[in-house]
């Protein structure tokens, strides 16, 4: 199912093997009594002395300790700086409905059902959830959401399943835009405001339609209300999409953001390196506007998954994001 991120991360960030576990151990037949000098049965055994783990991605070493019939054996690796906390954790149970959950402080990751506290991590999706209720929703939404991709693009019995998209995404100039004298595209951009410097700068386009983004990111760029594009997106986009370095500038509420994580995302999606595209920020909160922004645009797209990377939060939390293979890092210059 799912444990609670807290717990999960807490024994995830422990790179040198430490951890202090507990389990039930049945005496075999024929056990002889414990060895003179030992401890208590009934009091936890702790092994001083033990071996470091030889790596950080090594296995932590536990040392089991017989114990009667009906009592608990303590089995500890060597780990001063282990807190009591852990126990504790893991016998908090887990909340079954999302009215049980408090509501989300900025920053902290939030259940993508209902906007509380994403304290679980869905074992399915790898999505942030607050209880079980959001879970069981959730997986529902996704379900209903394949069967719907399914019946939109079915396919002949027997043949093979297609790829999600192309094997690489080239950037074409749309026909409209080729169209244009070259008259009408120094008028449009006077009208725009739009002034560019450079050798061989692509010409603006006038519709999202026009860059041939996959289905996906075109339905999440109108549930996010980009119907139609601003004057810094529509010279800035096509830009990104070749490749080209650009240095842009434009007033607040422009939609500078949405202009390079457009193409952004484009390239991210078609590269197998993880992450394939680093957003550096100069402030914590403008790093967590970005990231949210991301993930509203990159939303139903293959293998695409985001890591905000910010301090003021907890590193754990983060440090477990950033293994899941994800494609795109947003982060502030301190915590990176």
């Amino acid at each position: 199912m799912f444990v609670p991120r807290s717990l999960k991360l807490r024994r995830g960030a422990h790179d040198d093997g430490r951890s202090c576990s507990a389990k039930r151990m049945k005496p075999e037949a024929g056990d002889g009594p414990l060895d003179e000098g030992s401890s208590d049965p009934g009091d936890p055994v702790v092994t001083e002395g033990a071996p470091e783990a030889d790596g950080p991605g090594a296995e932590p070493r536990s040392c089991p300790c017989p114990s009667p019939e009906g009592q608990v054996a303590k089995v500890c690796v060597v780990g001063p700086e282990q807190s009591a906390e852990d126990g504790n954790l893991s016998e908090e149970p887990v909340k079954s409905f999302s009215k049980s959950q408090r509501w989300a402080e900025p920053g902290e990751p939030v259940c993508v059902v209902c906007g509380r506290y994403g304290e679980y991590i869905c074992d399915k999706t790898d999505e942030d959830v607050c209880s079980l209720e959001c879970k069981a929703k959730h997986l529902l939404q996704v379900k209903e959401k394949e069967e719907t991709l399914g019946r939109s693009c079915p396919q002949e019995a027997g043949s093979q399943p297609e790829a999600p998209f192309e094997a690489r995404y080239v950037y074409k100039e749309h026909p409209f835009i080729s169209s244009l004298q070259e008259e009408q595209v120094e008028n449009l951009k006077q009208q725009l405001g739009i002034s560019v410097q450079g050798q061989g700068v692509p010409r603006p386009i006038i519709d999202f339609e026009h860059c041939a983004f996959p289905e996906a990111l075109t339905v999440n760029l109108k549930e996010s209300g980009y119907e139609v594009p601003t004057p810094i997106q529509m010279q800035m986009t096509p830009v990104g999409l070749l490749g080209r370095d650009i240095l842009a500038s434009a007033d607040t509420g422009s939609g500078k953001t949405a202009a390079f994580l457009l193409p952004v995302i484009i390239r991210a999606l078609f590269e197998s390196t993880a992450p394939s595209a680093v957003i550096l920020t100069p402030t914590r909160e403008l790093a967590i506007q970005i990231e949210s922004q991301a993930k509203e645009l990159m939303r139903g797209l293959p293998r695409m998954k985001t890591v905000l990377l910010v301090g003021g939060l907890p590193l754990p939390p983060q440090l477990h994001r950033l293994r899941q293979h994800v494609k795109v890092s947003t982060s502030s210059t301190e915590r990176l």
